[in-house]
């Protein structure tokens, strides 16, 4: 039997990531009560959570690690800023207002001063015809034709001969199919866009022409500005953001119930009319922000729409604690060889600075799920960043441990991208009181798009 919970109609928001509890944030701000967060998980959090190794040397001292996303992104937009602000206690961040330090390999060779690929990895006779390449690019710039896949525009943007060196075998790598699958939006997902060609004062000096601009970078990351402000938790993982949103939501009266999930939905006339959860709750629903892909909200509806599976890939997080202190300035570095493991490697200590004499690195692996995750896998990946001289040839690894997540991560074709779209927008005509939230394709991945696609839904 049905427990009918509140008269009164609720804003039920499913999925407790980023995307479900700024909503929540968003409608308080606007007077809503009676708000619901409904999270399958034990925990809320998404992308954004950190795990904490307990007393893992057996000294009594415990280490964060995060597991996705690692930074607090903060918009232009004021009223974005003044929700965030609602969680920030700023005593408790770092603040960093300049451009975040990147680095990475390509070819074999370190840059520290930009995650943006640097051509001088590859002998000048390959650098001279990068160049060649993007001149010709440059000055027929009035003759470009929009693309489809990423494969044309990586062409039309890099020229041939640094797409085929750089960009095809690292996108095979990150994504595990051809740039010819991929949609254009995929660009900057994995790297960072953009050539260094130059150094320093003649990147500069290039970047002035706005064609040149969409094609190059600054040599030296801290050339270029950024007006987003970004923060880092100073005494744990990037988790403690949405831990305390969570916590201060609930003190405002937002339920959230964790290891919970819909198990059916009533319709009536054009409206979702309310939601009974798994535990045998009935919600009436005034409205509904669904943040969870679309096609599970179409099964529960048993709305028809197009669907096809993405393109998985399994995701290993390698934790690490090492004796010696890993190369310095970059906070973390991306791994464009194809050859390597590796795929993002993060420097605790280089962003988040402790008294500790051990330091702290999280190794990303994007895979197709063959590999056997065990002790000897962490220690192929150790063994990779002394090669890459990310950490020193004579470091100990003190500690690892791995983090499997199966089908974790879904690559969108152009394909599946137009599919996306077209599910949201069979949903979102069909039910008058139904906003899709969270990661679309049709307005980004990252937590700046969308949080502004909240405001704007929500604030209306």
């Amino acid at each position: 039997m049905q427990e009918e919970h509140h008269a009164e109609k609720s804003h039920i928001i499913v999925g407790g990531g980023l995307a479900g509890l700024f909503s929540a944030r968003v409608l308080l701000s606007r007077g809503a009560s009676n708000i619901y967060v409904i999270e399958k998980s034990s925990s809320t959090g998404g992308f954004l959570q950190h795990i904490t190794a307990i007393d893992p040397l057996k000294d009594g001292r415990n280490f964060d690690f995060d597991f996705g996303t690692h930074f607090i992104l903060c918009p232009k937009e004021e009223g974005i800023r003044d929700l965030l602000a609602e969680d920030l206690d700023l005593s408790q961040y770092h603040v960093y207002e300049q451009s975040l330090q990147e680095g990475h390999v390509l070819n074999g060779q370190v840059y520290d001063s930009s995650g943006c690929a640097n051509i001088s990895a590859f002998p000048a006779d390959v650098q001279i015809k990068i160049v060649e390449d993007l001149r010709v690019l440059h000055n027929s710039a009035d003759k470009q034709e929009e693309c489809h896949d990423l494969l044309g525009h990586c062409h039309q943007r890099y020229g041939k001969t640094a797409t085929e060196l750089i960009y095809q075998p690292s996108y095979e790598k990150f994504t595990g199919v051809g740039m010819s699958v991929l949609p254009v939006s995929v660009e900057s997902f994995f790297a960072p866009s953009r050539l260094i060609i130059k150094d320093r004062e003649e990147s500069k000096n290039l970047k002035k022409d706005a064609d040149w601009d969409w094609r190059i970078a600054y040599a030296d990351c801290r050339d270029g500005n950024s007006d987003i402000i970004k923060y880092y938790p100073k005494k744990s993982g990037i988790g403690f953001w949405l831990n305390t949103m969570a916590d201060n939501l609930r003190a405002k009266g937002v339920t959230i119930l964790t290891e919970t999930e819909i198990s059916s939905i009533e319709e009536d006339n054009g409206s979702i009319k309310s939601v009974t959860l798994s535990n045998n709750t009935s919600l009436p629903c005034q409205q509904l922000i669904w943040s969870l892909p679309a096609i599970f909200l179409a099964t529960l509806t048993k709305t028809l729409v197009p669907s096809q599976r993405p393109i998985m890939r399994h995701v290993t997080v390698v934790n690490i604690l090492t004796d010696k202190k890993p190369i310095e300035r970059p906070y973390w570095m991306t791994i464009y060889d194809k050859h390597r493991k590796s795929y993002r490697v993060t420097l605790y200590n280089n962003f988040a600075p402790t008294d500790s004499d051990v330091y702290r690195i999280t190794v990303e692996i994007l895979h197709d799920g063959n590999s056997q995750i065990d002790d000897a896998f962490s220690d192929h990946v150790f063994t990779e960043l002394k090669e890459m001289k990310i950490v020193d040839s004579t470091a100990k690894k003190l500690w690892s441990d791995c983090a499997n997540k199966k089908d974790g991560f879904p690559i969108v074709s152009q394909e599946n991208k137009d599919i996306y779209i077209e599910q949201h927008r069979i949903l979102e005509n069909k039910y008058k009181n139904v906003e899709i939230v969270g990661r679309r394709p049709d307005i980004g991945f990252g937590q700046i798009p969308i949080m502004q696609h909240i405001y704007d839904k929500l604030q209306r």
